[in-house]
Parts: structure tokens; sequence; C-alpha cells
């Protein structure tokens, strides 16, 4: 029932400022922002459709040899039945 945007930053070359807007005015977007490297964060949710756009890019960027790390926090956040969509 809601749309939950993850991203690292609210601002910047990746931050989310357009959704940060969309999600003051539309009561089923929310935005959390944090990082992956923290084991903490985000941790135990799990969600029904995970999209990881240009994220595995950005993490070979910013945290070097964390791409299997980062497939492992995303797999562990798809419901059973759920969708894991990777793009760029």
């Amino acid at each position: 029932d809601r749309i939950i945007e993850v991203t690292a930053a609210s601002d910047g070359t990746y931050g989310s400022n357009m959704l940060l807007e969309v999600s003051k005015e539309v009561e089923k977007v929310v935005v959390e922002a944090g990082n992956w490297r923290d084991d903490e964060f985000l941790k135990g949710r799990t969600f029904d459709v995970v999209v990881a756009d240009y994220l595995l890019g950005a993490v070979e960027l910013h945290w070097a040899h964390g791409a299997d790390g980062m497939m492992d926090r995303l797999v562990e956040a798809v419901k059973v039945g759920g969708y894991l969509l990777i793009s760029g």
C-alpha cells in the first residue's frame, strides 16, 4: 500500500529531492535515507517489490567490493513470492 524509496542522501547527485517533496503531499510515499553499510539500516524489513536502480553501480563507486554484501541485503529484503528488479 505504500511506496518506500531508499536513498543514501536526500540531496545531491543521487538524492531524492523531488520524491521528498512528493512524499510530503502523498501519504503513501515514504523516503528512507541511510547507508547500506549500516547493518541496522532497514534490518528485518521486507517488501513485495524491490527495485535497485543504479544501486550496484553506486556501490562499486562508493563501497569497493561491496556488491556481494549489497546483493545479500537486497535478496533478504524481498518477501517470499516477491520481486527483485535490478536496473543500471
